[in-house]
């Protein structure tokens, strides 16, 4: 019985444990992005910004690569160089946020012809734009946030050498449903016109964790779409261990328009 009351407590204090450590990291990870935003981030609509509110954002920025760095999220773990972005390529980011990604190809100063931001969030949009808008980073002028549609891509024809998609879980299904009817036109309609917007021999590099909500997400489930819809694999599918409590390993494909 004794044996069976110290096992308990073993598992009682280690849960204690885990939950000290999970709480301290959020409120380090929170710590290294306060600073005072604006609430209303509309740049379009007029709003009119204190010298205040510009130094916040710009410390925001500075401080979201440091912390990016020091905590290696998965935008700083990837290898950018498998990407093969060359000083002229024109680069679609596909679900782009608040723009970790464009964040690191300025902050470490990587060539690029171009980059499309794109997002269906108005507000993340909004507030790349502003950002870009205020801060000074060579190249900034090189990158156009783009508020696109759940079935359009929002892009000109023949315009991206490379796309890449950092878990946005394009066209993909959850676990337990099928998409419905609505959703799988929605979806051929965004396919079109994402392969509209791409030029000839263009790559499509796809980033998916492989866990739903704790549970595995098999990779059939991220090629599905793309093969319905005329992309091949152009690689071997890579698995990306991802050695994080707050991360789960990740999926990267690598697809290509079929003949």
């Amino acid at each position: 019985m004794k044996a069976k009351q110290k096992k308990n407590s073993a598992w009682i204090l280690a849960g204690i444990v885990i939950l000290f450590v999970g709480a301290a990291s959020y409120f380090y990870i929170q710590s290294q992005y306060d600073v005072d935003i604006p609430n209303t981030l509309n740049p379009t609509g007029g709003v009119v910004y204190s010298a205040a509110d510009i130094k916040n954002l710009e410390t925001y920025f500075i401080n979201r690569v440091k912390s990016e760095k020091s905590l290696s999220t998965f935008t700083y773990r990837l290898d950018l160089s498998e990407l093969h972005i060359r000083p002229d390529s024109i680069v679609a980011d596909l679900g782009c946020g608040t723009g970790g990604f464009e964040l690191r190809l300025l902050d470490e100063g990587i060539p690029f012809g171009g980059v499309y931001a794109i997002d269906i969030d108005k507000l993340s949009v909004d507030f790349l734009s502003f950002i870009l808008s205020q801060v000074e980073f060579a190249g900034k002028e090189r990158i156009v946030p783009v508020l696109s549609a759940f079935d359009d891509i929002s892009l000109p024809p023949e315009s991206v050498d490379i796309l890449i998609s950092f878990n946005a879980k394009i066209g993909m299904r959850a676990l337990e449903n099928p998409l419905s009817d609505e959703r799988l036109k929605t979806r051929a309609r965004f396919f079109t016109s994402m392969k509209k917007a791409l030029r000839p021999g263009a790559k499509v590099h796809i980033y998916e964790p492989l866990e739903d909500r704790g549970r595995p997400y098999p990779m059939e489930y991220m090629i599905e779409p793309y093969n319905t819809y005329g992309f091949r694999l152009s690689e071997p599918p890579e698995k990306i261990r991802i050695k994080s409590i707050f991360n789960p390993d990740y999926a990267h494909l690598v697809f290509t328009l079929g003949d």
